[in-house]
């Protein structure tokens, strides 16, 4: 705690004047002028990073649009690794944008509150909120319409600013037609809701952690960023729990100031009266055991970073034993509240109008310290998306030439096997030629892009986790599959669109008399190859790259030494034209475009990455 909340923490302590209600809004009220005067404007701020953020929209969506524009077969996987990074990017920034509107939305909050403090009370379900709030605004933790009215002047201004519509919540601006918070068994507020009197602004929220968190806590969070001074309100009966300490943790990474109260701290005693009847009333806990939960709750709180935030020491308090002994100085003054009081009194007095100041432009920080560690968690996966496409790339020819070789290699002994086996059977040997050739071809090109399907897979898994990015303003925790595994590669790897090409491809070659017909039926035999890797597009152009094979004049008669050299020959310019195209012929400028997208969406965050540090960060 620092020398002047140290301080102030003294003042308070050792005071012996009885703060009530009454004069903690008489405090309030004197110092009204003074937080109308504190207003911090950071407009411009907010406007030339909001104007950065759209520019990096524009700049993405080009790159996008660029990227996507090129003729790359819709099932190729790398087109779908494309189309996987350009998801999580637009993804990004949309969840970005989210964040912007929710702190817009703060932002116009907070300037309807320019005159006052801004009291958020913040907590648990059902840890007293409600009760606490209608109590300042009246005296009373649940008072009836008819008392309301009869309250003398001024009363407050209860509004409602945002609703969850969760079913059992308080009714469409039923606070300001009611002028008080709803208060029940069930978990009853579900809104964002306020009352405002001269020089304070007091406001209600939803529960966190409940069975509405999903809305009614995402309000709650989106809300409490807009504070001056959080009141956090935790149970009694279960105090400096770990949700409630990491919650604690969040408000205070992010700038808030806290007040922290035990609430509830009462317990039900039995009695006699005068004439000897059994009565229960309502006592507060005996002050040892209040001392005990002090020392464990701020023990907890011990271990945040940046706990001087927190104001003041733990505060045990009842609304209801304060309701039930106003009149009672002494016993008021046990339950709590004056000493409650007397700190926002203070802080009214002192403090306030520092942290009045701070809190826009502490806002602004910490919504731009998410994004820009959003971002530094994208800018490094798109660094190692980068790096593999570079690590591929220099691969694939290393790659085609292994490829090449074993097939030559392979088909060259199948070759010899064939002739020999079928001599004479043109049309045996033609067939089981094309076969083998199909066969060998397709399992070492498909080695081979499994071995680079399954890299990618992986940096695309990695680049499409959001767990990274949960923290970013209005990012649920969401996480997306993108498992270009089975469509993309499931065909790369021979699904049953593949194949040869068809029966035609080994008829247009039982002439071995007639090498141009072999030649035009192992081209088409590659297509049908190349079509099985996914990579339709080179298919069209292998038969006639392979008619430019030397045409071989074949003697009528036993001239198998003829044909195996035609053989070799031509199933060798087929493995050449095949992996070629299914390597550097295709993947090769795939990779390109790749590059040169990660490259400019690179340029575009870096750009980003810029405004927000000179704006924000500075």
């Amino acid at each position: 705690m620092n020398d002047v909340l140290k301080q102030l923490m003294r003042m308070v302590m050792h005071k012996t004047h009885t703060t009530t209600r009454s004069d903690l809004l008489q405090t309030f009220a004197s110092v009204e002028s003074r937080f109308a005067a504190a207003k911090q404007n950071i407009a411009q701020k907010e406007n030339n990073f909001i104007s950065s953020l759209d520019e990096l929209k524009k700049r993405l969506k080009a790159a996008s649009k660029k990227a996507l524009s090129t003729d790359f077969n819709s099932e190729n996987p790398l087109n779908q690794c494309l189309t996987a990074y350009v998801a999580a990017l637009n993804e990004s920034v949309l969840e970005w944008g989210k964040g912007v509107k929710g702190y817009a939305r703060g932002t116009e909050f907070r300037a309807k509150c320019g005159d006052s403090l801004l009291v958020f009370v913040y907590g648990k379900v059902k840890s007293g909120k409600s009760s606490l709030g209608n109590y300042i605004a009246w005296g009373q933790s649940d008072p009836t319409s008819q008392l309301v009215r009869a309250m003398p002047q001024p009363h407050p201004k209860f509004d409602v600013h945002a609703q969850s519509g969760v079913a059992g919540g308080d009714e469409k601006n039923e606070a300001a037609t009611n002028h008080i918070f709803k208060v029940g068994a069930l978990e009853t507020t579900s809104s964002i809701q306020s009352f405002s009197l001269p020089g304070l602004t007091w406001v209600d929220s939803p529960g966190i952690h409940s069975m509405h968190d999903d809305i009614n806590g995402t309000l709650a969070r989106d809300y409490v960023k807009s504070a001056d001074l959080v009141v956090f309100a935790m149970q009694s009966q279960s105090p400096g729990r770990a949700s409630d300490i990491e919650v604690i943790r969040d408000l205070v990474d992010d700038g808030k100031h806290l007040l922290v109260l035990l609430t509830g701290s009462d317990l039900t005693a039995e009695d006699e009266d005068e004439n000897g009847e059994l009565i229960k009333m309502l006592v507060m806990k005996q002050p040892k055991d209040r001392q005990s939960q002090i020392e464990y709750v701020e023990k907890e709180l011990e271990i945040i970073k940046h706990s001087n935030r927190i104001v003041s020491k733990v505060l045990p308090i009842s609304v209801k034993f304060a309701e039930e002994n106003g009149d009672d100085l002494v016993k008021f003054s046990d339950s709590g509240l004056s000493a409650f009081f007397d700190m926002l009194s203070e802080i009214a007095r002192g403090n306030g109008v520092k942290m009045k100041l701070e809190a826009p432009m502490v806002n602004l920080r910490v919504f731009g310290k998410q994004l820009q560690s959003s971002q530094d968690v994208l800018c490094s996966r798109l660094n190692n998306l980068a790096a593999m496409i570079k690590s591929e790339k220099s691969q694939l020819q290393q790659a085609e030439m292994f490829a090449i070789a074993d097939v030559k290699r392979a088909i060259g002994a199948e070759i010899l096997f064939a002739i020999e086996k079928f001599r004479g059977n043109s049309k045996k040997i033609s067939n089981y030629l094309n076969m083998r050739f199909e066969k060998i071809a397709m399992q070492r090109v498909q080695e081979e892009l499994t071995a680079i399907f399954s890299r990618i897979d992986g940096a695309v898994n990695k680049f499409m986790d959001a767990s990274a990015v949960r923290d970013l303003p209005g990012f649920e925790d969401k996480y997306k599959e993108f498992a270009i595994s089975n469509v993309g590669k499931g065909r790369a790897l021979g699904g049953g669109a593949g194949g040869v090409a068809g029966a035609a491809a080994a008829v247009a070659i039982y002439n071995w008399w007639n090498p141009v017909g072999w030649v035009a039926a192992v081209g088409a035999l590659a297509a049908g190859a190349v079509a099985a890797t996914g990579i339709t597009a080179v298919g069209s152009d292998i038969g006639g790259s392979m008619a430019g094979v030397e045409k071989y004049q074949e003697r009528i008669g036993d001239n198998l030494e003829d044909v195996e050299k035609a053989a070799h020959a031509i199933y060798s310019a087929a493995s050449e034209k095949m992996v070629a195209q299914a390597f550097t012929g295709h993947l090769y400028p795939m990779f390109q475009v790749l590059e040169i997208f990660v490259a400019d969406s690179q340029v575009a965050l870096d750009a980003f990455k810029h405004t927000v540090q000179q704006e924000i960060m500075q």
